[in-house]
């Protein structure tokens, strides 16, 4: 497979966790009252990116452009 195709891959198997995660933990904020539970998934979503990047950019010296 071509390194473009299997980012992509990697961008949709991704992209399917975190919709999972967000209507999953959406629909318990919400099933307590509470409309925070978008702006909770996005906060939490970003935050577990980022260290996911991180480690995952580490041990192969890929340097993450910073524009």
């Amino acid at each position: 497979m071509s390194g473009a195709l299997t980012a992509w891959l990697w961008v949709a198997v991704g992209g399917a966790f975190g919709a999972v995660a967000r209507v999953a933990l959406v629909s318990v904020m919400t099933a307590r009252g509470s409309m925070w539970g978008v702006a909770l998934v996005n906060v939490l979503g970003a935050l577990l990116f980022s260290i996911v990047l991180a480690l995952i950019s580490r041990p192969w010296g890929v340097a993450l452009p910073l524009k």
